[in-house]
């Protein structure tokens, strides 16, 4: 597993903002876990290059995963 990174906030769309912590290559539609466990889906990358915001979609409850720091394989 690769970090993420951190999940800060929610768009106005329910999708959870995450700050990649450094270059992780990413698919649209990839698996993102938290310990070990699918919680979503990557719904679109923003932002620069260098550091880009990852859009996920985690279905229900996305407050509760804001704050944690998430993974790819």
């Amino acid at each position: 597993m690769r970090v993420l990174g951190i999940a800060e906030n929610i768009s106005a769309s329910g999708k959870l903002i995450v700050r990649c912590s450094g270059r992780v290559h990413l698919r649209i539609g990839q698996k993102v876990f938290l310990n070990g466990k699918a919680v979503g889906k990557v719904h679109d990358v923003v932002g620069p290059v260098s550091r880009p915001w990852v859009l996920v979609d985690v279905g229900a409850n996305p407050q509760a995963l804001v704050g944690k720091e998430l993974c790819v394989r």
